[in-house]
């Protein structure tokens, strides 16, 4: 007897497979599926396996040019990060745009419908995880954006200095978790009192408010 695929946790377009659900009147296997839209569907396996089912509906809707609903969006975890990031590209009274659309950071167009942005974006990996662009200069677009922790978007900052030590290459917040000394006393370090980049990381740190001048 062959022993049907478990396919809980597989994305099949806009549809991932929750768990199994009883056939009921589909007279075939059918599964709960979440759509990228917030909405929970059952549908048959079959159709959405071979593509006859892409959505919940949503997909149909954005075809014929009705809106999701409301309450489907709000349900969605995804929903606040989406409106967050179009109210500081465009909304004036929003207290991060000064640095972000006043700037000329913008959403691309396919990005102003909820429904895409979760399409190109998937799941959010973590709560751990939010929303950051690549390239601080350009603003949200699919090819920009990547779901990611504090400490990779540390490392992704404007900011964010290299220095090279024994030939190697890395940037100040690696070489403050190999060395155990904090990334503003290395670039402090080197900036203000002189520290070549291996002394600044290799030198241990001082007690003192002054570091002495190499």
């Amino acid at each position: 007897m062959t022993i049907p695929k478990n396919h809980d946790g597989m994305q099949f377009n806009r549809l991932t497979a929750i768990k199994e659900a009883p056939r009921g009147d589909f007279n075939k296997r059918a599964y709960l599926f979440k759509c990228v839209c917030g909405q929970k569907v059952v549908r048959r396996l079959d159709d959405v396996k071979g593509g006859k089912t892409k959505s919940c509906g949503c997909l149909n809707r954005e075809y014929s040019g009705k809106p999701a609903s409301p309450n489907a969006r709000h349900r969605n975890p995804l929903y606040a990060i989406w409106n967050n990031m179009m109210g500081r590209c465009y909304n004036p009274n929003s207290t991060s745009y000064p640095n972000y659309g006043a700037k000329g950071i913008t959403v691309c167009k396919r990005w102003h419908k909820f429904e895409l942005f979760c399409l190109d974006m998937g799941e959010r990996p973590s709560l751990k995880h939010s929303l950051d662009r690549k390239k601080n200069h350009i603003g949200y677009r699919k090819s920009n954006c990547r779901w990611a922790t504090k400490k990779e978007q540390a490392r992704n900052r404007t900011d964010n200095h290299i220095i090279t030590i024994g030939g190697v290459s890395k940037p100040v917040c690696e070489w403050s978790e190999i060395y155990g000394i904090r990334s503003d006393t290395i670039i402090r370090r080197i900036a203000k009192y002189g520290y070549t980049p291996s002394d600044a990381v290799t030198t241990k740190a001082s007690r003192n408010v002054h570091e002495r001048k190499k």
